[in-house]
């Protein structure tokens, strides 16, 4: 029997919306598991919860404790158990998304909208448990999907084939039916739940209540035990006959699988083909009706085309040759510029050169100027110097001669070389004074003749600006005058004139009034010729457009008529190939070609033929279902399934089941030996494998295990021994041991032969 792996919890209130769970799962990995729980903690919630989904919908309340009160508002509540399969076949998943009903009315009474999941898979993956994609989480917020939404979802993962997905809308009786049987084949029996389980939990103190009612073992199994199992034996058949179908249909369904595949492929082929005839034979007349008018289109857009691309090729042309007019014009125009521009340059050039010329000459005359000023500042120091050094020298003179006449009298000459010693102090000092003056006086002029050479430097840089604008200026009349000369040899060049001017640059008196009159004359004459030209190219034009429809209007007659020849031909083609596709109907309908237009009759023979197909299709549906059941039987290694009593009844004994098909994937011999042990053992795939010791206890152990089918048991001793005469059409098996039991009698070593 399976075993709880985990259940969870999401957006579930209890205690009248003062308890809440938002999301919680809790992990028993298919043992034993304890939950205690504080008074009013919700244990008796947890329970119905978790009995919800094994029950049917009136059996979901408790005592004091109605299913609906737990769901309030539109937001979805998820009960999901995770199932651990037996013999490590993977995970189940089942569980319901309940909501309050938001559309009650005179039909729809019932207070939920329920809906219940299947899921079953084999490792980790996004329909497991935890990964079930119904909660949107990030790093902070934890948003829950709604019930569309989560519907949605589910019916999407029902359509992928991938996928071994189901879901159920338990408002549809049939639908809730198909849940409870999807259950069972998990060992999953709605009986048991309701029965027992429920049973003891529907109110609190179940299980003393239970124990108090039957005290004793026979109480106990008469009152719950029981009607559970009698509910799962079908009292009124013949189960060694039932044993027999079983094997018969198992060897005709391996004998016909591959056939019946074939069958069903072949139909599966027939019917995309019937339904991809159906659709092409649909939009035939649509696509063709398309096709005439895109083939109208189309012709006429390519006269359309052909006229505007030899118009184009006319302008592109005629562009073409005013483009080379104008890039000569504009070649001219460059010429013209750059040579006005080198002629510009060059009489700059010129300027400058004249300017320099004459700045370096007043450069000169400036620095000779300077020369002689500091040529007479010069003298005039050295004259000033000589002047003071002859002066002391006559004074040294004197005062040696004194100091001779001095030494001559040998004197006492003390006091009078004191007087004199002042004389020539108060002496010096005034010449010292009398030269700082005259030094300050020459500074005072040397400043002055700087400040004029400086004066003498801006008025010549003045002079220097204003010649260089002067001759800019006077350049660019020059210029000017060039260009109006230019302009009009350039005028009189294209229009064959001969205007001219005199010596002084300026046209005679009154001549460009008399021009002016002239061109004045000529202008409205220009006009009016203009206006004849212009109405009589406006006719013109009219009369070619005129030309230019009537040819259109005829080109697009011919290709009507050719369009319409094509398009006769493509439908006669159609209709000949609509003739041949309706015999081969005919045949296929069995019908005469005489009935070739006979379209009622046809589409009552072709109705009558789906409605075959469409049975045996049904039929093979079913077949496939029923294979494909079976598949997954062969596929996890088992066959048959014991019973859970009988499995109870090994473990006591301590006595392992082994089944055959199991034992073939795991023994590690080769294929082609367990092909000859299956050849020698055909009751192999459906069998125990047990020793002599095992069997042994089996035939001594005492009491009644009922069993539903005969189980086949093969001795692990003899398997590979038994040799049998496969050159027959039926095969005899010498010993074969079951274990039968029905209705409290018990068969064991029984010899059968087949």
């Amino acid at each position: 029997m399976s075993k709880i792996n985990a259940v969870r919890f999401i957006n579930l209130n209890y205690n009248n919306n003062a308890m809440k769970i938002n999301d919680e799962c809790m992990q028993f990995s298919g043992k034993s598991t304890l939950l205690s729980l504080r008074n009013g903690g919700g244990k008796t919630v947890l329970v119905q919860m978790m009995t919800a989904p094994f029950v049917h919908r009136g059996k979901q309340k408790t005592k004091d404790r109605p299913f609906e009160s737990y769901f309030t508002t539109a937001k979805p509540s998820f009960i999901l158990v995770e199932w651990l399969l037996d013999g490590g076949a993977g995970y189940v998943l089942t569980g319901l998304m309940v909501r309050k009903n938001q559309e009650i009315s005179e039909e729809k009474t019932d207070a939920l909208e329920m809906m219940a999941i299947i899921s079953e898979y084999k490792e980790p993956c996004m329909q497991d448990i935890h990964h079930l994609p119904v909660v949107e989480q990030n790093e902070k917020t934890m948003k829950l999907k709604s019930y569309n939404s989560c519907r949605k979802l589910f019916e999407d993962y029902k359509k992928d084939k991938k996928l071994s997905f189901f879901c159920y809308d338990m408002s549809s009786p049939a639908q809730s039916r198909q849940y409870f049987y999807k259950l069972m084949e998990y060992q999953i029996n709605y009986k048991e739940w309701e029965t027992i389980i429920r049973k003891v939990n529907v109110k609190e103190s179940g299980l003393s209540e239970l124990f108090s009612d039957c005290r004793t073992e026979k109480e106990l199994v008469e009152k719950w035990f029981l009607e559970a199992v009698e509910s799962k034996l079908n009292k009124e058949e013949n189960k060694v006959k039932n044993f027999q179908e079983i094997l018969e249909k198992y060897a005709g369904k391996y004998k016909n699988i591959k056939e019946q595949l074939k069958r069903r492929d072949a139909i599966q082929k027939f019917k995309e083909a019937a339904e991809e005839i159906q659709i092409n034979a649909e939009d035939f007349l649509v696509k063709e009706g398309e096709k005439i008018e895109q083939e109208k289109v189309i012709a006429a857009f390519i006269a359309r085309l052909n006229v505007l691309y030899e118009e184009a090729e006319i302008e592109r042309e005629r562009q073409e040759e005013g483009r080379k007019k104008l890039q000569e014009e504009l070649e001219f125009l460059k010429y013209e510029q750059l040579s006005c521009e080198f002629h510009e340059k060059n009489r700059e050039k010129r300027n400058h050169a004249s300017n320099r010329e004459m700045i370096d000459l007043e450069k000169e005359s400036l620095l000779r100027k300077q020369e002689k000023i500091q040529k007479k500042v010069h003298v005039f120091l050295c004259a000033k110097q000589q002047e003071m050094v002859n002066e002391d020298k006559q004074e040294w003179e004197i005062r040696k001669e004194k100091a001779a006449i001095s030494r001559t009298k040998e004197e006492n000459l003390e006091p009078e070389r004191n007087r004199i010693g002042g004389q020539l102090s108060g002496y010096y000092e005034y010449r010292l004074s009398d030269n700082k003056e005259k030094q300050e006086a020459i500074k005072k002029q040397k400043l002055q003749i700087r400040k004029d050479i400086s004066q003498q430097k801006d008025i010549l840089n003045e002079y220097r600006e204003k010649t260089k604008k002067i001759t800019e200026s006077k350049g660019s009349f020059r210029s000017l005058v060039r260009g109006y000369d230019n302009i009009e040899i350039k005028y009189n060049s294209n229009y064959r004139e001969n205007l001219s001017r005199n010596i002084l640059g300026v046209y005679e008196a009154g001549m460009l009034d008399i021009k002016q009159e002239m061109y004045d004359k000529e202008q409205k004459k220009s006009i009016q010729e203009n206006k004849e030209q212009k109405e009589k190219f406006e006719n013109t034009t009219e009369e070619i457009h005129r030309t230019e429809r009537a040819i259109e209007e005829k080109r697009e007659k011919y290709f009507q008529k050719d369009s319409d020849i094509k398009q006769a031909e493509k439908e006669k083609k159609g209709y000949e190939q609509e003739l041949e596709e309706r015999k081969d109907i005919l045949k296929y309908l069995e019908l005469p070609e005489e009935k070739l237009f006979a379209r009622e009759e046809i589409l009552h023979k072709a109705k009558i033929k789906m409605q075959e197909l469409s049975s045996r299709r049904r039929t093979l549906e079913k077949k496939e279902d029923a294979l494909q059941k079976e598949y997954k039987l062969l596929v996890s290694g088992r066959v048959m399934e014991l019973p859970d009593n009988l499995k109870e009844e090994f473990e006591k004994l301590d006595v392992p089941v082994v089944y055959g098909m199991e034992w073939l994937k795991k023994n590690g011999f080769t294929e082609k030996k367990n092909k000859e042990i299956v050849s020698q053992n055909p009751f192999l795939p459906y069998a125990l494998i047990l020793t002599r010791q095992e069997l042994k206890k089996l035939a001594e152990r005492n009491g009644e295990t009922y069993t539903s089918f005969p189980v086949p048991i093969i001795e692990r001793e003899n398997l590979e021994s038994i040799k049998l005469d496969r050159t027959q059409s039926f095969v005899k098996c010498r010993i074969f041991i079951f274990i039968f039991c029905l209705m409290k009698i018990f068969w064991m070593k029984k010899k059968w032969r087949l």
